[in-house]
Order: structure tokens, then C-alpha cells, then sequence
């Protein structure tokens, strides 16, 4: 047996480049879309720059751990926005420029945009639908590296999850950024999986660590170690060669999960982009033990000195990459060529396990009216849901304000209704991302049940309500009789004990007559003026809560307002929904009937012909157990000389 270990690093390159272009005529050969891929996998080696793709779930904080890489904040990072498009950094020494690259009469076509545009270009902001990625070049990333931020891999946004899929297969290595505050989510579980079929070198980071203590974050680190384990394992086990049973699992599955399982026994690296900068603003000040210390706590050093290494392994890393990906190949086409061969042989297991399957397609599709009253359940649940949750806002609201009111007397009403349509608008956000949550969840458990896995449904942004309209309330001066014979009342009682008291004191014999009267209207007047401006504060007051009532939960109010576009929104969704989820069942069932029918057609075949494409599926099953060997050994070599 040939001793791999002292093999010549370069003779292994040049016989994995022999065995890809063996493997890319075979795939020629049988037809397959995997030769494209093998042949963007060979121009990479062209590339003189180290590409590392940031990717993983949205608000993962991406583009805030690539900003602390190259050590600016370059890419923008507000709560209420996200990265759109992938975005390449790449290294240039003159001053920067922007290139946008557009989807144009089937060709890319770029362009060079102004600064100012930068951020509308890698958003979601308007007038840049057209954008399939952004490339910025700067000084600050490092020479020859190009570092690539992603959208999220299951974001809610169409697409994005294809757009990075696009940017990882021009990648050389990637680093997946994880949440330190939840668990792992499906998507990014299977764009892991995903990724491992052709990238070597994944690293695997949290986000967010400043927020807990070191126990809390290595508890963290256990759980998303577990997670991934626990995922690996749910994969069935490898499937031998030369197994006569048709229950062996799917060697395409089975070799995922020995990568998987390697890559959830590597480390974790708690990073955080917060310390990071603050480093970089204690460095800017002088303070240049603080700035380490910040530093090495936020984990960006480990990344970039892992990122430098990649820099400079990028022949390894190619070839890493090279070898992982003719061995998913391999694995694929053998799966492929055995149901191929089990078809020749007049196998109908084949045609029967997809006439099961599309047997189970019809039972759900027979079945609509069961799904469609689950799903109008789940509305009708939620809109109530909604409406009890509307009114235990707006109640808040009124009691609060009511209070205010009192307070106030009825001055400030503008100021009053400022602050209350800012009140109704946070408790309109605040709804609304609970309702998407919510209906994400139900669209999930629809999805789930029906074996659908590309729902994109959303309930979206609702609009907002209008204007409120508080009424202030007016004196009443219609009746000044109303008002005055109070005062001749008053002021005649006042009078006549002027005079009683006059005489009492003999003063005079007679009262002091018209002049007791004149002293008695000069109390009398500023008493009933009290009196009349106590009736008016409390009249506004009432008028005031009254209208505030109306404004909440009148005919025209808040209230209905936000139900009927809550209601409006719930119809059009579900229609979008059940149009979505009649679609994919179409689409599946059409695509299993296709399959169904090829694979009969030729188990039906006249045995001659039948013979004559099983001698050629044999000759195809024999090339891929050559190459497969060759894969093997050269696996050998490369780790004996590593």
C-alpha cells in the first residue's frame, strides 16, 4: 500500500483538478445541472482574494460584526432596517467606490453609485428592487481578503435566502453568525447542512455576548453545541455500499450528518460588536490597555486571526472545498444512478414509493375543506385575540388620559391630542408585531401539516390610524338672565344683612338703605363668578371625556378603526395563503406525477432496451465507484500530509 503521508501537497492539487474534470465529463455526460456547479467551483481558483461570507438568520447582528472587523462603521446597522442584498467589502487603496450590480435584459449589469446612496442600495429602501448585490472597496478591509455580508438565510423577504446562497458558492470559507439569546432556528439548521456540502471551513460565532455573565454565556455555548449535535444525529447513518435493501438511507443525507457532526464538536467564539467598539473608541482616545482589554473580551480578534489564516491557506482552503464538494457529487449521482438501475430492472418500488406520495398529496389536497376551516379557525383566533388586545390598549389609554384631563381642566387640548395619537400609534406598532408573530407561527403549523416548506405568506405592515379628533368644550353664554339673577339674588340677601347689622350696631336707625345693596352686590359678584368657573372646568371636563371616548371607541373611533383594517388585512392574507398553499400542492403533485411517469415508462420498457440502458447505467455505477476511490485516496493523502 502506497504510504500517503510524505505525498507532495502539490501533487495532491493537481490529481483532485484531474478527478474534478473526470467527474464534470461524467455529469456532462448524464445531463446534470451539478456540472455548472463544479465549473464555477474551478474558475474560483482564478481568484487571487480570500472570500469569507458573514451569513445567518436576520437581526442576527451581521453587519455590526462585520463593521467590527474592518474596524468602521461602514454598513449600516439601525434596528428598523435590514441588509437586503449581499454586500462585498473589498480592498482598494484609492478613495472608496460603490458598485451596484443590476439585473438588465438578462445580464448583470453594474453600475457606480453615489455614497449617499449606499444605504438605500443594501436595504430594503425604495427604488433599488433591481439590485442583486453591492460591492463597496476600501482601505479598511484587509489585502486580499473580501469579506461578504448577507441577508438573513429564512428571512421574511423573498429571495433572500437565495441571494445568499448565491454569494456562499463563490465563498471560500463562512462565518455563521448565531443568536446568544435563542436557540438556533430551522433555517439556519438547514443552511448549515446546506453550506457543508461545499465549504470546508465554517466558523462558528454568538452574537450579543456583552449581554449576559461568562456562566450564563457558557451555559449558551453548551445549549447551541447541543442543538447542533442533536441535529446531526436526527440525520439517518451512512449507507454502505453493495446494501441490498431498499430502506437504506440516502447517502446524500448521511454524509451531511458526519459533516454536521463535525462541525458541532468544533468551538463556538462569544463575540460582541459593542465592545468591539468601544475598543476602537478607547483606542481613538489614548487608552490602549483599556482598548485591548475591550477587545479581547469582544472575540472580534479570533475571528479576524482566523480570517487571516484563510488568507493565507487559500490554496488548502480551495482544495478542502474542491474535495467536499466532488464528495456530495459523487454521493448524489450514486443515489441517483441506483434508482436509475432499480427502474432498468423492472423495480416498480420506485413508481410505487412516488404513487405513494402523490397519494398522500391527493388525501391532502382532498381534504381542503379540513385545512381551510383549521386555517379560519386560526383567524377568527386571532382576530379575537386582536380586538380583546385593541381594547385592553385603548382602555389604558382612556384611563390615563381621562386622568390627565382632570388634571388639566380642559387647557392644552392640542397638546393633549399630540400625545395621545403617539400613545395610539406605539400601541398600533406594538400590535402589529405581536399579529406577525402570531401569524407566522399559524402559516409555520400550516406549512408543517402539509408538508409545504416554502410558505412566504406574511401579514405585513397594517396602516395606521388617522387623525383623532378631540372636542374642547365652550362656557355657555347664551343665558346671561341665567347667570345674573343669581347675583340680584345674592346680592339683595347680602344687602338686607348689611343693614340688619347696621342697625344692630346703630349705625343707623333706618340701615344703611341703597348702600347696603351696593355692598352686597360687591360680595355677591366675585362668589357667583367662582361659582360659574367651577360649573365650566367641570362642563369641559366632561365634554372633554366624553369626546375622548368618542375619539377611542365611538362609531368613527380608534378602536373600530383598528379592527376593520386588522379585518381587512386577516381576508387578504388568507387569500393569499390559501392561493400560496394551493400552488405548492399543485406544484409538487405535477413534479411527483412527472417522476412517476419517467420512472414506469422505463421499467416498462422492452427488455432489450431495458438491458441496453441498464449496461449503461453499470458503466455510469462502475465510473463514480473509480472516482469514488480516487476521492478516497486522495482524502487520505491530503490528511496524512495536513
Amino acid at each position: 500500500m502506497t504510504d500517503t503521508s510524505r505525498r507532495d501537497p502539490q501533487q495532491v492539487v493537481r490529481q483532485t483538478l484531474g478527478l474534478a474534470n473526470s467527474l464534470h465529463r461524467l455529469l456532462t455526460e448524464l445531463g446534470s445541472e451539478n456540472a455548472k456547479t463544479l465549473e464555477r467551483e474551478a474558475a474560483r481558483w482564478q481568484d487571487e482574494t480570500t472570500t469569507v461570507v458573514v451569513a445567518g438568520e436576520v437581526k442576527r447582528g451581521k453587519s455590526s460584526l462585520v463593521n467590527a472587523l474592518i474596524g468602521a462603521d461602514v454598513l449600516p446597522v439601525d434596528i428598523d432596517i435590514a441588509t437586503a442584498v449581499p454586500v462585498a467589502l473589498v480592498r482598494a487603496d484609492e478613495q472608496r467606490a460603490i458598485v451596484v450590480t443590476r439585473f438588465a435584459n438578462g445580464e448583470a449589469v453594474r453600475e457606480q453609485i453615489d455614497p449617499a446612496q449606499f444605504t438605500n442600495a443594501v436595504t430594503a429602501a425604495a427604488g433599488f428592487e433591481d439590485v442583486i448585490s453591492v460591492t463597496l472597496a476600501s482601505n479598511l478591509v484587509p489585502p486580499g481578503i473580501t469579506v461578504i455580508d448577507t441577508p438573513g438565510v429564512g428571512g421574511l423577504a423573498p429571495g433572500h435566502r437565495d441571494l445568499t446562497m448565491s454569494a456562499v458558492s463563490g465563498a471560500d470559507a463562512v462565518v455563521m453568525a448565531l443568536s446568544s439569546i435563542e436557540p438556533p432556528t430551522r433555517s439556519e439548521l438547514d443552511f448549515l447542512a446546506e453550506v457543508s456540502d461545499r465549504i470546508d471551513r465554517v466558523m462558528l460565532v454568538a452574537t450579543r455576548a456583552d449581554l449576559h455573565p461568562d456562566e450564563r454565556n457558557a451555559a449558551i455555548v453548551a445549549e447551541l453545541t447541543d442543538h447542533l449535535k442533536r441535529w446531526a444525529a436526527s440525520t439517518p447513518p451512512t449507507q454502505h455500499a453493495g446494501e441490498d435493501d431498499s430502506e437504506a438511507p440516502d447517502p446524500v443525507l448521511a454524509g451531511r450528518a458526519q459533516r454536521l457532526t463535525s462541525l458541532a464538536e468544533q468551538p463556538i467564539v462569544l463575540t460582541s460588536a459593542h465592545l468591539a467598539r468601544q475598543a476602537r473608541r478607547r483606542a481613538e482616545r489614548g487608552q490602549a490597555e483599556r482598548a485591548a482589554e475591550l477587545r479581547a473580551r469582544s472575540g472580534i480578534g479570533e475571528i479576524a486571526r482566523q480570517i487571516s489564516v484563510w488568507g493565507k491557506r487559500r490554496t488548502q482552503i480551495r482544495h478542502a472545498n474542491l474535495m467536499r464538494l466532488i464528495g456530495s457529487q459523487l454521493a448524489t449521482t450514486r443515489a441517483d444512478l441506483d434508482r436509475r438501475m432499480r427502474a432498468t430492472d423492472g423495480d416498480l418500488a420506485v413508481a410505487d414509493e412516488l404513487r405513494d406520495v402523490l397519494a398522500r398529496l391527493e388525501a391532502v389536497s382532498g381534504d381542503q375543506a379540513k385545512w381551510r376551516s383549521q386555517m379560519a379557525v386560526a383567524m377568527q383566533r386571532m382576530q379575537t385575540q386582536a380586538g380583546r388586545t385593541i381594547t385592553r390598549h385603548l382602555n389604558g389609554l382612556r384611563t390615563r388620559y381621562t386622568e390627565m384631563i382632570e388634571e388639566r381642566a380642559g387647557e392644552g387640548v392640542d397638546e393633549l391630542v399630540s400625545e395621545l395619537e403617539r400613545s395610539v400609534q406605539a400601541a398600533w406598532i406594538d400590535l402589529v408585531d405581536q399579529l406577525n408573530a402570531e401569524f407566522a407561527r399559524e402559516v409555520a403549523s400550516l406549512a408543517s401539516g402539509l408538508e409545504i416548506d416554502d410558505l412566504e405568506v406574511v401579514l405585513g405592515d397594517l396602516e395606521s390610524p388617522s387623525s383623532l379628533i378631540l372636542a374642547a368644550s365652550r362656557a355657555d353664554e347664551s343665558n346671561q338672565l341665567e347667570q345674573a339673577l343669581p347675583v340680584l339674588g345674592q346680592s339683595f340677601m347680602f344687602g338686607n344683612l348689611v343693614n340688619v347689622g347696621a342697625g344692630i350696631l346703630g349705625v343707623a336707625t333706618g340701615g344703611l338703605g341703597v348702600a347696603a345693596y351696593g355692598i352686597g352686590a360687591a360680595v355677591a359678584i366675585p362668589i357667583n363668578r367662582m361659582r360659574i368657573e367651577r360649573q365650566q372646568k367641570k362642563a369641559a371636563v366632561s365634554e372633554l371625556s366624553r369626546s375622548l371616548n368618542d375619539a377611542l371607541f365611538g362609531h368613527e373611533g380608534v378602536s373600530r378603526e383598528l379592527n376593520a383594517a386588522l379585518g381587512l388585512r386577516m381576508i387578504e392574507a388568507r387569500v393569499e395563503l390559501e392561493a400560496a398553499i394551493d400552488q405548492a400542492l399543485a406544484s409538487k403533485r405535477r413534479a411527483v406525477e412527472t417522476s412517476k411517469a419517467e420512472l414506469e415508462n422505463m421499467a416498462r420498457t422492452e427488455a432489450k432496451q431495458r438491458n441496453e440502458a441498464k449496461a449503461q447505467v453499470a458503466a455510469h455505477m462502475k465510473q463514480v465507484a473509480e472516482l469514488s476511490k480516487q476521492h478516497r485516496d486522495i482524502a487520505g493523502g491530503a490528511a496524512g500530509g495536513s
